[in-house]
């Protein structure tokens, strides 16, 4: 007679740390705190019995969110927490209307994968309703799986408002790297492999000093709290910008990131002349399939910054750098570069990170780009409380002091600048952001009615 397996064992297979998690535990603990933080606006205030309802309720969807970090010499693993162990209202931080403090204090606080669970949530009430940030850690969800978490949690809240119980879903959080790497062809894995050598030709540049620019207001090392600046796009129809670029190629992703380089550059012009590292992350899900767990690969693109003195010419240079770099194969190989420092013993790759990214020619990253496109109808209204915007607010390092995330919800786009104060000043985050705003406004009005041919307004 057959015997059932243990419904626990299963999870705790499944919840196991992939490369990129445990690559993303290792970096938790040097200059890069690794959480996620999406930022709602809500027509109203949430039920404080509800969310916490809800919030248990998401936790049994996703056993990937009630798990602990455990350190040994070689690395991670992940160990369940028991439902009945988690008191839901202790993930929720409710603030006094108008305490601004409090929410800088939420963003700045850690999230140490080894004592607390990788989610937690802070709302605010103010005058036209409230905010509600849900911050995630990087080892356990990406901003994609994210998206699907929150929609998820305002289907439970809705549920649970109304008195309504379900079965949980029970989502596996199966590691699918091998997968990637599977499907690919003898040919491609031989690529794979020539790709992930390049790494070693970026340590052997790091070594000799080789100097990419770095959009900060601090030398090199320095360190700083997180804050941020937000920028709506509304005033700039995206269908402008799509008619502007129609007969420029490239995408909007495109025209974002090279916006926002010359921005950077108009900033701090002593850095021109310097390359530009960007890193890009690139969504590897395939299918129907929802899974929040990590499913990307960091890719690094290189911009010759002569290029970002006028917006035409960073246009160029960025389609021309874009397309390769996103390539799935490329994406893959990433990854696996990666794969050797993902097993290094955790002590040992954190200092070996810090040093790294403490040199003074900055030999690792100029800034972090992300587009996370169009969410569609996710995530829905919690219930009768409507979901009016939201931004996304990622990880940050130092270097660099400075990266951006753009998000489009229900037709409406807005820019997240995330920085590191003082290593970038408020001034200085500001300015960048009013440069932005300048030449996405200026491309718009250039795209505006332009559907019949391409246009030649120049944008600096």
């Amino acid at each position: 007679m057959a015997v059932d397996p243990d419904p626990d064992a299963i999870l705790r297979r499944h919840v196991q740390p992939n490369l990129v998690d445990r690559l993303f535990l290792r970096l938790e603990h040097t200059q890069t705190p690794l959480t996620i933080n999406v930022f709602l606006s809500l027509a109203d205030c949430l039920m404080p019995a509800s969310l916490a309802l809800a919030l248990g309720d998401v936790l049994a969807d996703y056993p990937i969110l009630r798990t602990r970090a455990v350190s040994s010499f070689w690395g991670y693993r992940r160990d369940l927490v028991a439902l009945a162990d988690i008191d839901f209202r202790s993930l929720i931080t409710w603030a006094a209307v108008g305490d601004r403090a409090a929410e800088a204090a939420f963003i700045q606080k850690p999230l140490p994968p080894e004592t607390d669970l990788p989610v937690r949530l802070f709302v605010q009430p103010h005058a036209h309703g409230a905010c509600l940030i849900v911050s995630v850690h990087h080892s356990a969800v990406d901003a994609v799986g994210e998206n699907h978490l929150i929609d998820r949690l305002a289907f439970r809240y809705g549920e649970c408002a109304r008195g309504i119980t379900s079965l949980p879903l029970v989502c596996l959080n199966r590691p699918t790297y091998g997968t990637h790497l599977r499907q690919l062809t003898w040919w491609e894995r031989f690529q794979v492999l020539r790709y992930s050598a390049a790494v070693i030709n970026d340590l052997v540049a790091a070594a000799r000093g080789a100097a990419y620019a770095t959009f900060q207001d601090l030398p090199i090392p320095a360190r700083g709290a997180t804050r941020w600046v937000t920028v709506p796009i509304t005033g700039t129809p995206l269908a402008a910008l799509h008619g502007w670029r129609k007969y420029q190629g490239g995408t909007l992703n495109d025209v974002l990131m090279a916006a926002f380089l010359v921005a950077c550059c108009q900033v701090w012009p002593e850095e021109v002349g310097k390359p530009i590292v960007v890193h890009v992350p690139v969504n590897l899900r395939q299918g129907p399939d929802v899974v929040i767990g990590n499913q990307v690969a960091d890719v690094r693109i290189v911009i010759p910054s002569t290029a970002c003195t006028s917006f035409e010419a960073a246009y160029a240079a960025v389609c021309a750098a874009t397309p390769p770099a996103r390539a799935r194969l490329n994406a893959v190989a990433r990854i696996f570069e990666r794969a050797l420092a993902s097993y290094l013993p955790p002590s040992w790759f954190r200092r070996a990170v810090t040093s790294h990214l403490d040199q003074p020619a900055n030999p690792v990253l100029s800034l972090s780009f992300s587009n996370l496109g169009d969410l569609g109808g996710r995530p829905r209204d919690f219930g009768a409380t409507v979901v009016q915007d939201l931004f996304v607010l990622g990880p940050l390092s130092v270097p660099p002091g400075i990266s951006a995330w753009v998000t489009t919800f229900r037709g409406e786009a807005s820019l997240c600048i995330g920085y590191v104060e003082p290593v970038v000043t408020h001034e200085s985050a500001n300015a960048v952001a009013e440069a932005f705003v300048s030449l996405v406004t200026k491309i718009s009005v250039a795209g505006q009615g332009r559907h019949e041919g391409p246009s030649h307004d120049s944008v600096r």
